[in-house]
């Protein structure tokens, strides 16, 4: 049958595209891969040498990294090819791994000069070994602290008559005011206060020991009174300002600043004997004599025969208004009646409330933070005395560093070599009365015997207090007494 002319063969009239020419890279991987896919495996393995790096020589040289094997059953893209497996991405070269450094101890590097190291390891064993001493003399001082409130609790114990195996609440009522009886009580608050006593002296004998290398500066009398003060070159006067000792180190700190207040040392030699000069001192009639910086004063509280506590009241000082001040004051003989020691510390009584701002009362409340006055018999002399004086104070009323210091500056080269003058001329003016004659001083120190009938003269004025002792008292046994102290 004929073909019609309007019949058409499709197949026949099929033409393929037309694809671009592969790149001359694309090229040489098709024709390695055909050379390849030649071989089996068996040839492969069998293939020589010279056959394998011909072939790695073509690759490194065309930049591509091909498998020696590129199966054909994979699919293709580009002419029936993967390009994953023709342009394979170069493999970065493996970087070696961080090196990894072990830290050196804390506050150490690496010293390669062994002398260097030496060094730094002796200035180490230095540092270590006064951390050392420190610690020793912290846990050192524990101790005595530990040891003192041990003695302190049992004694408070024994008064109340409680055993040493008990806790100790029964000396606390429930509202937190004490359980023990009047007379009790009375002996804890003299404990209280002998332990203040025994701070304040503890104090005062590390600043006596101190030199001018700890920071005191020595005072001259003023050249316009040196010729009416003629005893002047036998007094040393020194001026230091430090902290109030009776506050923990740790209340300045959380204030952020420390405050110092003025301390005066005077080391004195007065010509005349112990028995007229604590004579003269222990009579309150002679305060106008030698210390026109007391107007008023009284007692507040005994608190035992040989303690008190007193107020006292001083007049206008230059540009500082007139101040009062609560004082406990603390007698003490020692050394079989040759010494005399007069403690104080400042302190508050609900008896005595104070008035703290500058111009609300006619009266501002000023401290007499600390002090003691040490009256010897002067060694080899029996007709002269030492007098070893420390005073600490704190004006109050708020008034300005500066005026502190300006008030401190124009009164330190006057007023301790008048008050030596003074003593001195009054001292040599006591008569001494025959029935008196040969009476020996008692020495005195704490205890809870209760004895009676124990003698005690003693006492003197000073900035901000008076306090005396003039005669015998009878001790009651509710009252902490003295006893004679053997050297």
């Amino acid at each position: 049958m004929a073909q019609g002319p309007e019949e058409y063969d499709a197949a026949a009239s099929y033409t393929p595209p037309r694809l671009p020419p592969p790149p001359e890279q694309l090229r040489a991987a098709l024709s390695m891969i055909k050379a390849r896919n030649r071989v089996d495996n068996n040839s492969i393995r069998n293939a020589s040498t010279k056959e394998r790096n011909g072939v790695k020589e073509r690759e490194m040289r065309l930049g591509i990294n091909l498998p020696f094997q590129i199966p054909v059953t994979r699919g293709f893209y580009y002419y029936g090819i993967d390009g994953d497996n023709i342009f394979q991405r170069p493999t970065e070269p493996p970087t070696a791994p961080e090196k990894q450094t072990v830290p050196s101890p804390s506050g150490l590097e690496e010293i390669e000069d062994p002398n260097k190291l030496i060094e730094e390891m002796t200035k180490s064993l230095s540092e270590f070994r006064s951390m050392t001493d420190e610690l020793r003399r912290s846990l050192i001082a524990m101790e005595k602290q530990m040891s003192h409130l041990s003695q302190s609790i049992h004694l408070q114990k024994a008064l109340a008559g409680i055993d040493d195996d008990d806790d100790g609440s029964e000396l606390y009522n429930d509202d937190g005011t004490s359980a023990l009886p009047v007379d009790a009580a009375r002996r804890r608050r003299a404990l209280q206060f002998e332990s203040v006593a025994s701070d304040v002296e503890q104090w005062a004998n590390g600043l006596f020991g101190e030199t001018e290398e700890d920071g005191w500066e020595e005072v001259k009398c003023s050249k316009l009174l040196r010729g009416r003060y003629t005893n002047h070159d036998s007094v040393k006067c020194y001026l230091k300002w430090i902290p109030d000792a009776r506050r923990r180190a740790d209340d300045d700190e959380e204030k952020g600043r420390k405050t110092c207040f003025p301390c005066i040392k005077v080391l004195a030699t007065i010509d005349a004997p112990l028995e007229k000069v604590t004579r003269y001192l222990s009579n309150p009639d002679t305060i106008p004599e030698y210390n026109d910086l007391v107007v008023e004063h009284e007692d507040v509280e005994q608190i035992s025969h040989h303690s008190k506590i007193t107020w006292g009241k001083c007049p206008q000082i230059l540009f500082i208004k007139p101040r009062d001040f609560v004082t406990f004051c603390h007698l003490k003989w020692k050394n079989n009646g040759k010494t005399q020691v007069v403690l104080n510390q400042a302190v508050d009584h609900d008896d005595r409330p104070g008035v703290a701002e500058e111009g609300v009362s006619p009266c501002c409340r000023a401290y007499a933070l600390r002090g003691a006055n040490v009256i010897s018999q002067a060694k080899g002399n029996k007709n002269q005395t030492t007098f070893q004086l420390l005073a600490q104070a704190d004006p109050g009323g708020g008034l300005p560093a500066w005026a502190v210091k300006t008030a401190t500056n124009t009164l330190m080269p006057i007023e301790p070599f008048k008050l030596m003058h003074q003593i001195e001329k009054g001292a040599n003016s006591v008569t001494i009365p025959d029935e008196t004659a040969g009476d020996v001083q008692t020495t005195f120190v704490s205890n809870m015997e209760g004895l009676s009938g124990v003698g005690i003269r003693g006492g003197l004025s000073q900035l901000g207090y008076a306090c005396f002792w003039p005669g015998r008292t009878e001790a009651k046994e509710s009252q902490v007494v003295a006893q004679t102290e053997t050297d």
